[in-house]
């Protein structure tokens, strides 16, 4: 009694639509045929499986074509696993397109962020960071010290007009510094 899984190298060619039985040899080697246990025939079920997994959707027109020509020497209505056949196939190609669609836009993505990259318009995140932790802490340590560096300078003012003078200019110091580390930042970001 032979198993109905299992089949010839010709009936596996002629259900995947191969020109050629020897084509079945190429697929073993890829891992989308597969060998029955007694080393001679081959899984039906499994093979069909691994052959249409394997398949790029993106040459579907081309096996339409070959298989509309061959079908006009030999008509035939499709069965039920025929369709099912077409069925998966189908779902098996949405998935692959999915994936490649995903591919593609990262591969866009990274285009694109190279492109901006190089014109000057994007930066790398921890430059950016290290120049405006900088700026900032300096203006702190400015700002800490300014009470000490004032004191003995305000207590000897006469007016109030002069306190807001003295005041006002080391604020002003204070803030050019940290302006000053900001716009080497964005002097960098222009040149190309």
């Amino acid at each position: 009694m032979t198993d109905p899984n299992h089949i010839t190298r010709n009936e596996l060619a002629a259900l995947i639509g191969a020109k050629s039985a020897t084509y079945v040899n190429e697929l073993e080697k890829t891992g989308r045929a597969i060998r029955a246990p007694d080393g001679k025939n081959w899984l039906k079920a499994e093979s069909l499986a691994a052959f249409y997994a394997g398949k790029d959707p993106s040459k579907q027109g081309v096996a339409d074509r070959w298989a509309a020509q061959r079908s006009q020497d030999a008509p035939q209505a499709p069965d039920d696993a025929d369709a099912r056949s077409q069925r998966n196939d189908a779902s098996i190609g949405s998935s692959y397109q999915q994936a490649r669609a995903v591919k593609e836009k990262f591969l866009a993505l990274e285009a694109k962020r190279a492109y901006e990259e190089a014109m000057g318009k994007l930066r790398d995140a921890r430059e950016v960071e290290g120049l405006v932790a900088t700026a900032m802490t300096e203006l702190r340590l400015r700002l800490e010290n300014m009470a000490n560096t004032l004191a003995p300078v305000l207590a000897a003012e006469a007016t109030e007009a002069a306190v807001r003078a003295t005041l006002s200019d080391q604020f002003t110091h204070a803030l050019e510094s940290a302006s000053h580390h900001f716009a080497r930042l964005a002097a960098d970001a222009k040149r190309p």
